[in-house]
């Protein structure tokens, strides 16, 4: 899964950057070279603060205004995306990639109904009428198991418990059949029960929409279960990368076996 297989999807090469500081310029991405395969699902794990999220948000072209890119590129379709302005950016945002957070109810627009925001993100990149997309939403609601979607389509955000408002972020990453879904932390906060649903959710609709997904997370119980490939980062570097079962069962790397010692993962495959 080196960045530039051929099977790949999306390629991060030797993407590097962070922010001004009062003290000097921290760098919090540093020479990042990674492939996402096509319809697999990678996990990028390490502890907070590794660079995860910000490398999910790069890949978006959702990063925040202040970081700065310093080097390499990330390859979509023969192009660097990383050079892209905001308004080439929303070409391919919500159509090839979509992006479920991991708080759902603060992702979701508080003040317009759940039905709302799904026609609009349909229509947005798909060439239907406001009925069209209506049926299509309240389709996309059944798909990720929400009950009486009809109902439920004219319900706000906080109406909505952690579980159910995680499955409407889904309904609307999906709605426009993206190739590439990247899930940052999508069970965070919510029950042990809850997230084992979510998950089992992410997994089927992953497979039989045949799309490539990328994982941010820091639960390898969750990796072991349901990843191909897994990215190993920490202080903003790429320390392993690889199939799962190899970079959990053997991994080469100091840090990689350091982080499976301290998590869950052992006591799950003990």
């Amino acid at each position: 899964m080196t960045a530039t297989e051929p099977g790949n999807l999306l390629s991060v090469c030797g993407f590097s950057g962070g922010f001004k500081t009062p003290s000097g310029f921290k760098y919090v991405l540093d020479d990042v070279s990674f492939g996402l395969r096509e319809s697999a699902m990678t996990a990028i794990v390490g502890e907070t603060g590794s660079g995860k999220s910000l490398l999910a948000l790069s890949m978006m072209g959702l990063a925040a205004s202040t970081f700065v890119k310093t080097g390499g590129s990330i390859e979509y379709a023969g192009a660097d995306i990383s050079t892209y302005d905001d308004r080439a950016y929303r070409r391919i945002r919500g159509h090839d990639f979509a992006m479920a957070f991991q708080d759902a109810r603060a992702a979701l627009n508080p003040v317009i109904s759940v039905g709302r925001q799904l026609i609009d993100a349909c229509r947005a990149h798909r060439r239907v009428s406001v009925a069209q997309a209506q049926e299509i939403a309240e389709g996309m609601l059944r798909k990720v198991h929400v009950p009486e979607p009809a109902q439920r389509m004219r319900q706000f955000p906080h109406e909505f418990s952690g579980g159910m408002a995680q499955r409407v972020m889904l309904a609307l990453a999906l709605i426009c059949q993206p190739k590439l879904l990247i899930l940052d932390e999508p069970t965070t906060g919510l029950d042990v029960t809850i997230q084992a649903d979510i998950m089992e959710l992410i997994v089927d609709l992953v497979s039989s929409n045949g799309m490539t997904a990328c994982l941010i997370t820091h639960d390898l119980g969750v990796v072991a279960e349901t990843c191909d490939d897994v990215v190993v980062m920490y202080r903003g570097k790429v320390r392993e990368t690889g199939p799962c079962a190899q970079i959990l069962q053997q991994p080469e790397d100091l840090y990689t076996q350091q982080l499976l010692r301290s998590s869950r993962f052992e006591e799950l495959s003990a």
